[in-house]
């Protein structure tokens, strides 16, 4: 039902919201798409785990 929205939405930034109603899940109608042309795409910043150091165990 959402799967192929799972991979549309995010490839297109101009997707502001999607409108799922009782008609796209018991009617397999389309959602509605509301689109925002001025939006303007966000870069995501993914930071690295940081390491920590060993701990001494006695096992």
């Amino acid at each position: 039902l959402l799967t192929p929205l799972m991979y549309q939405i995010p490839t297109d930034f101009t997707v502001e919201k999607v409108v799922i109603t009782p008609e796209v899940v018991a009617r397999n109608a389309p959602p509605r798409l509301v689109y925002n042309q001025e939006r303007k795409p966000v870069k995501i910043k993914i930071s690295s785990p940081r390491k920590r150091g060993r701990k001494d165990t006695a096992s």
